[in-house]
């Protein structure tokens, strides 16, 4: 897919994002569980979810644990961030996952779920080094990472 293309393509489904995703009552809160214990999040950590569109995993990511400072949510899509609940306690981002990780922020744990797929220059964005833009530290499960 090109960038206008993926472009086009959240621009036109963002308004039911969240309803596509929604379609089983269980799938969200439980994907939002493992994701949790994957990540080890606690109360104090500081949170952020790359491409995080909707917010509709943080929700479930905040029933879950009750983070005392908003995560944010970072999407280069407005109308992706304008389907965030209002009352979701967050701090919506606009903006490219890399403008984010340029900017000068301390976060402890990043979540990239439903965009990994479209960053054709992942080893830019995510390294395990200290000088990588988004220093990750979570273990990435082998089952994730293998294609068949």
């Amino acid at each position: 897919m090109s960038a206008t293309d993926v472009t086009e393509h959240y621009q036109r489904i963002a308004e039911r994002y969240t309803d596509y995703l929604s379609y089983s009552g269980d799938f969200v809160p439980t994907l939002a569980e493992k994701m949790v214990d994957m990540l080890r999040l606690s109360p104090d950590d500081t949170f952020v979810d790359i491409g995080g569109g909707s917010g509709i995993y943080t929700a479930a990511i905040l029933d879950q644990v009750p983070l005392t400072t908003p995560p944010a949510v970072v999407d280069p899509f407005a109308e992706m961030l304008d389907g965030i609940p209002p009352e979701l306690p967050v701090e919506k981002v606009h903006m490219d996952g890399f403008e984010f990780a340029a900017e000068p922020r301390s976060y402890d744990k990043v979540l990239i779920k439903e965009t990994i797929h479209h960053i054709d220059e992942r080893d830019e964005l995510i390294s395990p080094s200290s000088e990588s833009k988004l220093p990750l530290r979570a273990r990435v499960p082998k089952s994730l990472t293998e294609t068949s």
